[in-house]
């Protein structure tokens, strides 16, 4: 007898499947995230999961996009101080597992290498304003240097543990920790 799946709600079914889609992503990069060993593992079809977001590449896309959502909702508990002083390791760190530890650098990498391009702005903006207010930096100074930490953190996502093998130094976690505090510190310092 062919047993009948249950159609879950919409948005409960695209949630189940983007966190399965990051716990691959986590475990083996962009070439682990699979439409049909996704499926397999919720018990959906591949077409179910084709409906929710077109095909491999719109479910990527979304992934991303659902990272996101998710980085500015925790910036937002991490940089919420009474003393009004941005901690930027603590900015750094949630960063930094974004892109490093949970892999949406390396998603990000893949998705830009097959063709695609970027439409979200401002996702930093208020972040960069805070920094601006808490150090001191003119809005253009604060708004550099946050993409200049993201662009050192997506980096050292990628290619972090080769720049310390490049000088002799084991690719450890003491040893990225140490990189990171090294940019933001000469980030958050004055010219």
């Amino acid at each position: 007898m062919k047993r009948v799946k249950k159609r879950l709600p919409a948005e409960q079914a695209r949630r189940l499947i983007l966190e399965a889609a990051e716990k691959h992503l986590i475990s083996g990069g962009p070439d682990a995230v699979r439409v049909q060993t996704i499926a397999r593992e919720l018990d959906m079809t591949d077409a179910a999961i084709h409906y929710h977001f077109g095909n491999r590449m719109g479910l990527m896309k979304a992934l991303l996009s659902h990272a996101g959502r998710q980085m500015k909702t925790e910036l937002k508990a991490v940089t919420s101080t009474e003393s009004n002083q941005l901690d930027l390791g603590a900015v750094a760190q949630l960063l930094d597992q974004k892109y490093r530890q949970k892999g949406y650098a390396a998603l990000a990498m893949w998705l830009s290498q097959m063709g695609w391009k970027s439409r979200g702005q401002g996702m930093f903006e208020d972040l960069s304003d805070q920094f601006a207010e808490s150090a001191g930096h003119e809005h253009s100074e604060a708004k550099v240097r946050i993409a200049a930490l993201n662009v050192f953190l997506v980096g050292s996502a990628l290619f972090g543990e080769a720049f310390l093998r490049s000088v002799g130094l084991p690719p450890t976690e003491e040893n990225l920790k140490a990189m990171q505090s090294v940019v933001t510190g000469a980030l958050g310092g004055d010219n």
